[in-house]
């Protein structure tokens, strides 16, 4: 038996005139003690089931956006940026998609301005390469009139040689006659100097 004992005092003197006692037997303690150890564990047993069914819930309520976030950054590595995270929910998840898709946008968007940028600076080196072309030409051109201005300005500069040597004879006899041919003189030698003065020109012009 499980037992227990407790005094009877009265309350005058403070002497105990009895006691209580209470007593059970040891099968009926044990019985109520596997009842209440097999009641613990069942209950242990209805929470434990609990715990894992709102565990494996909470676990794919996380876990199934997952792979679509997932297939939604390997598109983009891919270089498709025409589509967005669909992830309705307002925990940590939704908040991640909902910014994952803003990233995207503003890729898109960079993306686009460099695509513009590139067509523009593509076009742009197209015009600067048909003005070059056009400046290549306009050179030649301006090349050969050149040869040719310094091929007629040697022409000149050799035709004025001889009209000075022509005139340098003419000058000779001219300066055995009248006062007349003296004044012929001074004006053929002034001729003279003129086509020096003519010559050095074209020469600069030649080296122009």
């Amino acid at each position: 038996y499980m037992t227990l004992y407790k005094p009877i005092v009265l309350k005058e003197g403070g002497k105990p005139i009895g006691m209580y006692f209470v007593g059970q037997s040891r099968e009926h303690e044990i019985a109520a003690r596997d009842s209440m150890i097999i009641k613990n564990i069942a209950a242990a047993a209805i929470l434990l089931l609990i715990s894992i069914a709102i565990t494996f819930y909470i676990v794919s309520k996380i876990i199934k956006p997952v792979p679509i976030l997932a297939k939604s950054v390997e598109a983009m590595s891919s270089g498709d940026m025409s589509h967005d995270v669909l992830i309705n929910s307002s925990d940590e998840l939704g908040k991640l998609a909902e910014q994952f898709n803003r990233m995207r946008k503003m890729l898109s968007d960079l993306i686009g301005q460099v695509v513009d940028s590139s067509n523009t600076l593509a076009s742009s080196a197209g015009q600067l390469s048909d003005n070059a072309e056009n400046s290549s030409t306009s050179i030649e051109q301006i090349s050969r009139l050149v040869s040719d201005m310094s091929q007629n300005a040697t022409s000149q500069v050799a035709f004025a040689d001889q009209t000075k040597d022509t005139i340098d004879e003419m000058s000779k006899h001219i300066m055995k006659t009248s006062d007349e041919a003296e004044q012929i003189a001074v004006l053929t030698q002034n001729t003279v100097d003129a086509t020096k003065n003519g010559r050095n020109a074209i020469n600069q012009a030649v080296v122009q």
